[in-house]
């Protein structure tokens, strides 16, 4: 009997054994596995490096565990499906927006490295000779950027353009002052000048003349003016005057019966209208004079052209004054007053010279 325990024994014990060696293995194999599956990473993102314990297999899984999202345009290596070693490292250039200003609109494009030249390239953006970009093509990029393009357009117009002519006085002491006359007609002269436009972005910015062609010469006008102020008077007498004018020259009476003037019904005489009191429009009284300088005529003027008891000298009457005025005596023209209606009917309508004294 006793002999046969230990038997029994053993058989008691061959379950347990065997559970107990299963647990080994499998901790074993659980210990392996976790050993081959385990990785460690380190993870640079754009230089800032972070190391992570995970059992995550291929870049995009370790990266979900770190929590880091990507942009469609950052650069991942490994690529995301790759498989990743024991030991490994995840490097993340990130892209940044670059801005670029062109044709009126401004685009934005991502880019993890580059130049301007190469931005314009992948935008399908052409240049043309003249245009310009800042900054330069060869320039690197750097985030936020902002890259603009000036399109530039040069073209050539012809403008005509009128010359205009000058007048040029010249003095002739023979001619009295107040006179003058053409001795060269002028006419205005026309050029043809061949003009390059620059416009930046559709706004001209410059203006430069290439050529100018003459079609007609500028032909300046000349005119004599005359500066003689001396008059050789009757007798011998030199008188110095301001100007000389030629005039239209009518007469006239006081309006007076005695004059001889006709008065209508209203009482108004032909010659002086309603004032039939014998004194000019200034109230000097309405006396004909003899032309000498000390009884001078009188004379109605346009005080716009001969004021006011301006002295003249009338060429063959002699000395006037300035003394009356008429609602028809406008302009170069004079009104000479007579002692009677019938002389100033004979005198009727003359073209006078006359000089304006000082």
């Amino acid at each position: 009997m006793a002999s046969r325990l230990p038997g029994i024994k053993r058989k008691k014990r061959e379950p347990l054994a065997l559970i107990f060696g299963f647990f080994i293995v499998v901790g074993i194999l659980l210990t392996f596995t976790s050993f081959i599956m385990a990785r460690d990473i380190v993870i640079s993102d754009n230089g800032v490096e972070t190391k992570i314990h995970t059992y995550s297999q291929t870049v995009e899984d370790v990266l979900k565990v770190a929590g880091l999202t990507l942009h469609h345009r950052d650069l991942v290596y490994p690529h995301l499906h790759e498989g990743l070693p024991r030991v490994g490292r995840i490097d993340i250039t990130r892209a940044y927006p670059v801005y670029v200003k062109v044709d009126g609109e401004e685009l934005d494009h991502w880019v993890t490295e580059g130049r301007v030249s190469d931005i314009l390239r992948e935008n399908g953006i052409i240049l043309n000779e003249l245009d310009e970009v800042t900054p330069a093509l060869h320039v690197s990029t750097s985030p936020h950027m902002s890259i603009e393009i000036t399109r530039i357009f040069k073209q050539q117009v012809t403008e005509r353009a009128v010359l205009s002519h000058r007048e040029v006085r010249q003095p002739n002491s023979s001619m009295d002052k107040g006179f003058s006359r053409v001795i060269k007609r002028g006419h205005d002269g026309l050029k043809e000048d061949t003009i390059e436009l620059t416009y930046a972005d559709g706004v001209k910015i410059d203006k430069e003349l290439l050529e100018s062609v003459i079609l007609r010469e500028r032909q300046d006008r000349v005119v004599e003016e005359g500066t003689n102020t001396l008059l050789a008077a009757r007798g011998g007498q030199t008188i110095r005057f301001v100007r000389a004018m030629y005039v239209s020259a009518t007469a006239y009476c006081n309006g007076t019966p005695e004059s001889g003037c006709p008065i209508n019904e209203l009482g108004h005489s032909q010659c002086t209208g309603r004032n039939t009191g014998a004194t000019t429009s200034l109230g000097v009284a309405a006396i004909a004079g003899t032309g000498t300088a000390d009884d001078p005529h009188i004379i109605a003027v346009d005080p716009r052209v001969i004021p006011y008891r301006t002295m003249v000298y009338i060429q063959g009457f002699g000395y006037a004054q300035a003394l009356d005025t008429g609602g028809s005596i406008k302009g170069n023209r004079i009104d000479l007053l007579f002692p009677t209606h019938q002389e100033a009917l004979r005198f009727g309508r003359r073209q006078l010279k006359i000089y304006i004294l000082p």
